[in-house]
């Protein structure tokens, strides 16, 4: 069975980048999600990050939001 690694961006400008990751086991792909995690919730680039794991018929095994340290400039 693969797996997925779906993250959305939320930039500054309300503008979302969206990325997908396949991997083939459940550990990778686990190992995958939780790295995003822990790097996007110390970004200043965006507002917040979406990250989702799912599997190949897209039934959600993890999903999470997370604000950033982005802040509104002065």
């Amino acid at each position: 069975m693969k797996y997925f690694v779906i993250e959305h961006q939320i930039r500054p400008d309300d503008e979302v980048n969206t990325s997908e990751t396949a991997r083939s086991t459940f550990a990778s792909a686990l190992s995958l999600y939780y790295e995003r995690l822990s790097k996007m919730t110390v970004t200043e680039l965006y507002k917040s990050v979406s990250v989702m794991l799912v599997d190949q018929n897209l039934d959600v095994v993890e999903q999470k939001t997370v604000d950033t340290l982005w802040k509104e400039a002065e």
